[in-house]
């Protein structure tokens, strides 16, 4: 009698362009394995014995055969696997003025063709163990497939274009209408840093940076939140109108999301105008608590993480007026205790060690625009990241999941 088993075993987005599409799986797969059986010696050294040995390996052989090609009935089809479906795009908000807007400069060159200290090349040259990773070999700027961005790019008294400047998160997503691909500001260094810390090789946690900002506005009037009293902010309607466009129009930018999408942070950047009258900033601190309870409120979020980067133009060096002011206020909105509604959804991360001198230190002259320092906005961008992931960390199990968007109250 010769013994036989069989078994077997079985192993249980570029998200893109509108036109492209790049889908990853798990593939399954059957292993079968062969069949095996016993080893068996046969001591016997006459002529039957040997014809028995001979005539037992042709049975075996014939048999095992035979068994190879009865199916095993205890075998169940292996399933097909199922496509792990992508995480909700992650999206957040940077509003703010013309520091959010960002006029870094990206490329100048001084006289002799060289560029100045704190362009994106000079960065890259200078830095290259941290910044390297911008440039491509071929000479060409690294595109994020994992971070796309919608900036209105408009002017400072148009409220209507909600998206200028759409696409995947690369340098030029700054200045003002005719600046693009010139400028840059925060989202650059505040993409990245999200990016490598929320995703993986695979790149799959998509992620939206919804840029809504105007140079010259303040928080006192342009942005002014409903619960300041007085006259809304043109431009608080605005931010809050337009977020519902942009998000109306989800399918368009990430169709094979079915309209999954996170509302994951708000980026504020604002300041430099309240801080040049002395009624605004004395206000700085009661309408930016306001616009953060009215923001939660109108977009539905109530826990809404909300990173506050400071207006530190001044650097360390004492003012003593109304530009300290500012920052101490905005560093007041993130004090838990005397705002303990805000205890681990809102921070202020301080800016002022990211202050870059004027030429020749900087490809700029405008103190109001950090000096037109690219290497500074890197900094804002990357201090309000870190920021926001400790946020997130602590709220993971908190998040809201929208499937489409609440209606809107503005048109």
């Amino acid at each position: 009698m010769f013994f036989f088993r069989n078994g077997s075993d079985s192993d249980s987005s570029d998200p893109f362009l509108i036109e492209e599409r790049n889908d990853d799986s798990e593939n399954s797969h059957n292993s079968d394995f062969p069949y095996h059986h016993p080893h068996h010696r046969h001591k016997n050294h006459n002529n039957n014995g040997r014809y028995f040995v001979l005539f037992g390996i042709y049975s075996l052989l014939i048999v095992t055969i035979v068994v190879i090609r009865v199916p095993n009935k205890r075998n169940t089809p292996t399933k097909p696997s199922i496509p792990r479906e992508p995480p909700p795009v992650k999206v957040f908000l940077m509003v703010g003025q013309s520091n959010m807007q960002g006029h870094g400069y990206i490329d100048r060159v001084d006289d002799d063709g060289h560029y100045y200290n704190g362009t994106l090349p000079w960065m890259v040259q200078t830095y290259p163990e941290t910044y390297g990773k911008l440039r491509q070999p071929d000479g060409n700027w690294t595109i994020r497939k994992d971070v796309w961005v919608t900036y209105n790019r408009e002017h400072y008294l148009d409220v209507h274009n909600h998206v200028g400047q759409y696409g995947p998160l690369y340098p030029g997503y700054g200045g003002d209408p005719g600046d693009q691909d010139q400028q840059m500001g925060p989202e650059l260094g505040f993409g990245w840093t999200l990016a490598e810390s929320l995703n993986g090789p695979k790149q799959e946690q998509q992620i939206l940076l919804l840029k809504l900002a105007w140079g010259g506005r303040s928080l006192a009037v342009n942005f002014r939140p409903p619960s300041s009293g007085g006259t809304t902010g043109l431009y608080y309607e605005a931010v809050i109108a337009n977020t519902y466009k942009i998000l109306a129009q989800f399918g368009l930018f990430f169709p094979e999301f079915d309209g999954r999408y996170e509302m994951a942070g708000l980026a504020w950047h604002q300041g430099w105008n309240d801080g040049c009258d002395v009624n605004m900033t004395a206000e700085y601190e009661y309408n930016l608590a306001n616009f953060i309870r009215d923001v939660r409120r109108d977009l539905n979020v109530p826990q809404l993480p909300v990173v506050i980067a400071v207006s530190g133009f001044q650097g360390y060096e004492p003012d003593h007026g109304r530009r300290d002011a500012i920052v101490e206020a905005q560093f007041a909105v993130a004090n838990a205790t005397k705002y303990p509604e805000f205890a681990g959804t809102v921070q202020s991360v301080d800016t002022r060690g990211f202050k870059r001198d004027p030429l020749p230190s900087s490809p700029g002259t405008q103190g109001y625009h950090w000096n037109n320092n690219c290497e500074t906005y890197w900094l804002i961008g990357e201090a309000m990241a870190k920021s926001m992931l400790q946020m997130l960390s602590k709220k993971q199990n908190q998040d809201h999941v929208h499937h489409g968007v609440v209606e809107t109250k503005l048109s």
